[in-house]
């Protein structure tokens, strides 16, 4: 067993992923984007998400029902809004599904405008002053905040939230990020991955094998409301070498190397 090298670890990135629910036949299914194989992580499948954008912290007046407040005694910091923002526009610009109240919320005008976001043609702020939408900010439960092992070259401070597909809407991959989108079962994707059907990275799967026993939206989103307000810890996973294979090992494990680089 070795431990993580002694070099400076890069500074991770603040980033927010949201797992999307709908319900499914036997048990509540998942949103799976399966990214390009030269992006970061490689060729993986994952929740729809990103880093954060200066954007992100300009919609102080179209936040919804929660305000910086209320996201910041959530998430305990003092920028946590800007976080439920960047995770509605990354569902967004990602998968099509809008996570916004108004009247101008209508599919023809967010696949155009989801369009010119991804071109850079129009920010995420300025989609939402002049559409006249908010943030459907309670849609959002946060459960979980990952950092990326400090042995890996890019890292990310991850904030997950947990939120339903609303019923009008329908999820489309964009296609030059993500290659393929599913939906799942959190036990489906499980059973994939071990095939090796599917990679997954670690967050990903923790969050799968956590709620594949759950039977309905409404359990997992009580999972989620409950972890959100128990308070959620940061958790930054180590890389270390057993038996000459990478095993991934959490705080708390006699194996977890006792330096900490940050």
């Amino acid at each position: 067993m070795s431990p993580i090298s002694d070099k400076r670890a890069p500074e991770p990135r603040p980033s927010a992923t949201v797992a999307l629910l709908r319900e499914g036949v036997t048990a509540p299914q998942l949103l799976m984007l399966r990214r390009h194989a030269r992006s970061t992580f490689g060729d993986v499948y994952v929740f729809p998400g990103g880093v954060l954008d200066a954007c992100d912290a300009r919609i102080d007046d179209c936040c919804g029902s929660i305000d910086g407040t209320r996201a910041t005694a959530c998430l305990g910091i003092a920028n946590a809004l800007d976080y439920y923002s960047a995770a509605a526009r990354e569902v967004y610009e990602e998968t099509g599904v809008l996570l916004a109240e108004g009247d101008t919320a209508a599919q023809a005008l967010r696949d155009d405008d989801r369009a010119r976001l991804i071109r850079g043609e129009l920010s995420w702020d300025q989609l939402l002053r002049e559409r006249h939408l908010s943030l459907a900010s309670e849609r959002l439960h946060y459960f979980a905040h990952w950092v990326t092992p400090e042995s890996e070259p890019r890292r990310f401070s991850t904030r997950f939230f947990m939120a339903t597909l609303p019923e009008d809407q329908q999820a489309s991959h964009d296609g030059s990020e993500l290659t393929d989108s599913c939906w799942m079962t959190a036990a489906e994707v499980l059973d994939a991955q071990r095939a090796g059907r599917m990679r997954l990275i670690y967050p990903t799967y923790r969050t799968l094998k956590d709620i594949a026993g759950l039977k309905s939206v409404a359990a997992v989103l009580a999972w989620a409301i409950d972890r959100e307000r128990s308070g959620v810890a940061r958790v930054l996973p180590a890389i270390i070498e057993v038996d000459g294979r990478e095993t991934v090992v959490l705080p708390g494990d006699p194996r977890y190397p006792a330096k900490v680089l940050v």
